[in-house]
């Protein structure tokens, strides 16, 4: 028998390393994916779960669209209970004027009577282009399904790894060395440990907004 190759390592299981586990074994692999606390544990867990398919402009505006669609596949897929197709509002504060305006201009207010205070204006940013889902959710049916084909989950934390002529040839977790066919870092903010891993910066960079 021709020897088994080792798996794919995955370090940290937010929704990056779950979503690629889980792809992964529908090629047929069976990945290992690490993370020192459980799936979704940090942001991943936690976010307000929007998605938008016509916000994206230049580069990213096929992903936002591809994007949008494999979310309503895999909630018909995996059972996600959370997932949801909800209109996306503009709320303006000034003097209030309900019902002012036609067509697409048309303020909406009225039909929003649980907006209170001075509210100016109310549209329709995207009527049918939103949606939502409980991101935990998402994350722990997606770990799930990728376990149920193969895949393994392991609580440990990523230490470093081993590199060899032609990449990875062991993730350290723990202490202990496993053999990894390839390896992928998906820890987040996390992922500036690994500048010391591959003695390359990893720059982190981000933006604080705000969504209801």
């Amino acid at each position: 028998l021709a020897p088994t190759k080792p798996p794919i390592g995955i370090a940290g299981a937010g929704l990056h390393g779950v979503a690629l586990a889980y792809f992964l074994t529908l090629r047929g692999e069976a990945p290992v994916l690490v993370d020192q606390v459980g799936v979704a544990a940090a942001a991943s867990g936690k976010g307000g779960g929007f998605l938008a398919r016509d916000w994206g402009s230049g580069p990213t505006e096929q992903l936002h669209k591809v994007g949008f669609a494999l979310h309503a596949e895999l909630a018909h897929t995996l059972g996600v209970k959370t997932y949801r197709k909800v209109p996306v509002l503009s709320v303006t504060p000034g003097p209030s004027r309900r019902g002012q305006g036609t067509g697409k201009g048309k303020i909406v207010a009225d039909e929003c009577t649980w907006l209170d205070g001075d509210i100016g204006g109310v549209r329709y940013m995207d009527k049918d282009g939103g949606a939502q889902v409980a991101p935990m959710e998402l994350c722990t049916k997606m770990a799930d399904a990728a376990i149920e084909r193969g895949a393994t989950l392991r609580i440990g934390k990523v230490e470093g790894v081993v590199r060899g002529d032609d990449g990875v040839d062991a993730v350290i977790v723990d202490g202990e060395e496993l053999a990894c066919s390839a390896f992928a870092v998906t820890m987040g903010p996390w992922a500036c440990l690994a500048s010391d891993w591959f003695g390359i910066p990893i720059p982190m960079t981000g933006i604080k907004s705000t969504s209801v």
